[in-house]
C-alpha cells in the first residue's frame, strides 16, 4: 500500500513503513566490512563442520557396505569361518589395492562375526518345529574410529568418534547363486 504522509511518499508492507525519501539519509561507511568480519569466521566454521560430518557419513556407508558383504559371505559361502569373513571384510575396507578412500586397519576397533548355520533338512527332521521357530541369526558388527583434528579435540574433549555398522540375516536365508 502506498501512502502520502507529511509530503513523503511511503510504501507500507505488512504494517511497516519504508520511506523512499533519500535526501535525509546519512551515508553508512564501513558497514559491509563489519558484516564480513562477523560472518566470515562463521562461514568457515560451518564449511569445516560440513566436511567433517561428510567424512563420518562416508565412513558409515563404507562400514554398512562391508557388514552387508560379510553377511552375504556367510550365507553364500558355507565353508567360510569367522576368521575368513573377518579377513575378507578387512581386505575390502583396508587393502592397499583399493582405489579411492580406504580405511586404516588399526582404527577398526572391533569386528564381531556370528555364524549360525541353518541345519540340513532331512526326511527324519523335516517335521521338527524347532527348525522353523528357532530364529538364529548370522551377523556382522564393525566399529571404526575417526580421529578428530586438534581444534575439534579442544572443543569436544574427545580423541575421536566411533562409527559402527551392523548387518544381520536369519540363518538359512539369503540369495543362493
Amino acid at each position: 500500500m502506498v501512502m502520502v504522509k507529511d509530503g513523503k511518499l511511503t510504501l507500507c508492507l505488512w504494517g511497516a513503513g519504508f520511506s523512499t525519501n533519500m535526501r535525509n539519509r546519512k551515508p553508512l561507511t564501513g558497514q559491509g566490512l563489519v558484516e564480513i568480519v562477523i560472518m566470515f569466521p562463521l562461514f568457515i566454521l560451518i564449511t569445516v563442520m560440513i566436511c567433517w560430518f561428510s567424512r563420518i557419513v562416508l565412513a558409515r556407508v563404507q562400514l554398512v557396505t562391508a557388514a552387508r558383504y560379510g553377511t552375504d559371505l556367510i550365507v553364500n559361502c558355507p565353508k567360510f569361518t569367522v576368521d575368513d569373513v573377518k579377513q575378507e571384510i578387512t581386505n575390502m575396507l583396508c587393502d592397499e589395492k583399493i582405489e579411492g578412500r580406504r580405511l586404516i586397519k588399526e582404527r577398526i576397533k572391533k569386528m564381531d562375526v556370528v555364524i549360525n548355520r541353518f541345519p540340513e533338512i532331512t526326511a527324519t527332521n523335516a517335521c521338527n518345529v524347532t527348525l522353523v521357530t528357532d530364529k538364529k541369526t548370522c551377523s556382522v558388527d564393525i566399529w571404526y574410529e575417526i580421529k578428530l583434528s586438534p581444534w575439534l579435540k579442544t572443543i569436544t574433549g574427545d580423541e575421536g568418534v566411533i562409527v559402527s555398522a551392523r548387518s544381520e540375516v536369519l540363518a538359512g536365508t539369503g540369495a543362493k547363486h
